[in-house]
């Protein structure tokens, strides 16, 4: 079988520019082993423990060489794969197979029909065209229902001592001059000590798990690329010299405030005193000093919807407002204003919305 890349299945004969670099040495490098795994999505218990795996060089950002004496370029120390992830795989192990099988099957072809008297039937392998590779984050999203993620700010407690294996949220290609921390505007080349680390679109799962933590709706960012400088993740969440970030570290720390928006709200409307009502004076009352007569104050709404409200007045209970040192004029009034606010203008009636109508009358031993 031909040495393959375990990401897209190029080979070196169906691709002379092809550049297959092997998985680092589990027993040296199980750290690094065990990133290639996780960026790869693969699992150690499906990979067979004498089996020596492949990736290739489209895989690498060109950050991740260097050159050596023989002119030949060779992956850094740490350097993991990155670029198009996309798995293409073939269907099952029977079908990759039939790659063995063609020159076999065409040196058949050319040797001519069977001699013997046994009728045979001849089937032309048929190989599964190739995934195509999900180039978009939307296109990926499209079916993935944005539900509540955990946000964690804290390294798990098992994992401390143990440098995450995940190694491919790590800062932004350098070429974009224009990048900038979307938390707190803060750019590389003039805030002092920034580092800016990108989104990771290519990462669902991780990728919402930020937006969520950042406060920020994905929405608004569709199709381009957005960072994080180092101060809005904890100090813990870094590896490798800041290199890489802890795959459960979100940039949760020292964000904007957000502008919340003022609440709907329906003014309260003032009670609006219309006037005070003398009782109209009879022969009993004649020669009565006005003070001593009993009184009325009807309130009003300002568009004089709803009912009315009429508060009484009692002279024989001023005396109980004096001793309580209480004007009763002005505790009338406040009294009021509530009784405006609380009595509803309107009222359902057998599912009828119906304005309340009529006077209110309300009295007391303190007015």
């Amino acid at each position: 079988m031909p040495i393959a890349c375990i990401i897209c299945n190029d080979t070196l004969e169906q691709n002379p520019t092809c550049e297959l670099f092997p998985f680092p040495d589990k027993a040296l490098q199980p750290v690094q082993y065990q990133r290639y795994l996780i960026v790869c999505d693969l699992s150690a218990s499906t990979i067979p423990a004498d089996e020596q795996l492949y990736i290739c060089s489209t895989h690498f950002t060109p950050e991740c060489f260097q050159e050596s004496a023989a002119h030949q370029r060779t992956l850094l120390d740490g350097a993991v794969p990155s670029l198009n992830m996309e798995r293409i795989e073939y269907i099952d192990d029977d079908i990759q197979m039939l790659d063995e099988y063609i020159p076999l099957y065409n040196a058949e072809q050319h040797q001519g029909p069977s001699t013997s008297g046994t009728s045979t039937t001849t089937v032309q392998p048929m190989l599964v065209p190739k995934a195509e590779p999900v180039e978009t984050l939307e296109e990926a999203m499209e079916d993935i229902p944005f539900v509540a993620t955990e946000v964690k700010t804290e390294a798990p407690e098992a994992d401390e001592s143990t440098p995450d294996p995940f190694g491919n949220i790590e800062p932004g290609p350098s070429t974009d001059p224009n990048r900038f921390c979307i938390l707190c505007n803060a750019r590389e080349g003039t805030t002092p000590d920034c580092r800016l680390y990108v989104f990771p679109r290519k990462i669902p799962n991780i990728y919402r798990k930020w937006i969520q933590a950042a406060q920020l709706e994905a929405s608004q960012y569709k199709g381009r690329d957005i960072y994080s400088c180092q101060r809005h993740f904890p100090e813990n969440g870094f590896f490798a010299n800041g290199r890489f970030i802890q795959s459960w570290a979100t940039p949760k720390l020292n964000l904007p405030p957000r502008k919340k928006q003022p609440a709907a709200t329906t003014p309260a409307r003032k009670p609006v005193i219309l006037n005070r009502q003398i009782a109209k004076l009879s022969d009993s009352t004649r020669g009565v000093e006005v003070n001593t007569i009993a009184t009325e104050t009807v309130i009003s709404s300002p568009d004089e919807a709803g009912p009315k409200i009429v508060i009484k007045h009692n002279p024989a209970n001023r005396k109980n407002a004096e001793t309580l040192n209480i004007d009763p004029d002005h505790y009338a009034k406040v009294f009021s204003r509530v009784v405006t606010e609380l009595v509803p203008k309107t009222l359902n009636y057998n599912g009828e919305q119906r304005p309340v109508t009529g006077t209110i009358v309300f009295s007391s031993n303190l007015f």
